[in-house]
């Protein structure tokens, strides 16, 4: 009984604590820049360990990232993915499944890296470390995987919505009025 109520208590006390990280993160910029700084950035819900919790993200360019030249397996089995869903499947080429694998885990854990700005992916490392006592540990021995492979799915699910509308945005037809600009004078060009 003792153990359910420290837990009802532990629980409630992390919630207050999240409530006035969130609170503070979105408080009114001091400046211009901090306004600015504060644009780039969403509050999302994403998997920690089975549950779903509030983070503050700065949507980075993972396709950069992915294509930076330190991640070479984990983006042939990209572009490899994205061949065979448009059809144009060729021979697979050796890929060393274990090394991508090992790439796969930098890559989530680099990307948490360059996203997390409230918590840091630094400070969550760090408590997760002090809660169990451990001086160092591996990348994914820490970070709950379900937390790295949901964020990069946040990060794959916006890209398929930016391709499926500039594709859409792409292949609607030109209006008549853009269309028919060879006969018309600059200057009546420039006042439309």
């Amino acid at each position: 009984m003792f153990e359910k109520i420290k837990s009802f208590f532990n629980k409630k006390r992390r919630e207050h604590g999240i409530e006035a990280a969130i609170a503070e993160a979105i408080k009114a910029p001091e400046n211009e820049a901090e306004r600015l700084a504060i644009a780039t950035c969403d509050w999302v819900e994403l998997l920690w360990n089975g549950t779903k919790q509030k983070f503050l993200i700065h949507k980075t360019n993972f396709q950069e990232l992915l294509t930076c030249g330190s991640f070479p397996n984990i983006l042939y089995k990209f572009i490899d993915g994205i061949a065979e869903a448009a059809g144009a499947k060729e021979a697979v080429s050796e890929v060393d499944f274990k090394k991508m694998k090992e790439e796969e885990d930098e890559f989530l854990v680099e990307l948490a890296k360059k996203s997390m700005v409230t918590p840091t992916y630094q400070e969550c490392y760090d408590a997760i470390l002090k809660i169990r006592g451990i001086s160092g540990s591996a990348f994914n021995d820490v970070i709950p995987k379900d937390f790295l492979n949901d964020l990069f799915l946040l990060y794959l699910t916006d890209w398929e919505k930016d391709v499926k509308k500039n594709l859409v945005a792409f292949n609607l037809p030109a209006s008549e009025e853009s269309q028919n600009t060879t006969n018309a004078s600059p200057a009546a060009t420039l006042k439309a």
